[in-house]
């Protein structure tokens, strides 16, 4: 089941690595948006994916450990959530646009 987890992640990150190139590479703001509102979708479904999946699995098998790894992992995930937030609001083609996506890539 690990395997298929981590397949599952793995796929995730190649699938927002991709977006985020398709936006960066986007030939005009609609495209942009296109690729915003799919990159925002797939992130927020990674998220709760981990949130609902990984994290009880790791607290049932680490016991203490699991748990203060997945309290850091909430702790990024709700920075992430906020950044993503704020991306969202953006309309493709502002000056806010590229480097709100830029720190959110980071914060990844």
């Amino acid at each position: 089941m690990m395997s298929t987890i981590t397949n599952a992640i793995s796929r995730d990150h190649r699938e927002l690595a991709d977006y985020y190139k398709n936006i960066l590479n986007a030939p005009d703001s609609d495209t942009s948006t296109r690729w915003q509102n799919q990159f925002t979708w797939a992130l927020t479904r990674h998220l709760v994916a981990e949130e609902f999946v990984l994290y009880p699995a790791f607290e049932e098998t680490l016991g203490e450990r699991g748990r203060i790894i997945v309290d850091k992992e909430q702790f990024e995930h709700q920075c992430v959530r906020e950044k993503l937030k704020n991306f969202q609001s953006l309309e493709a083609g502002t000056a806010e646009f590229m480097p709100a996506l830029k720190t959110l890539m980071d914060a990844l």
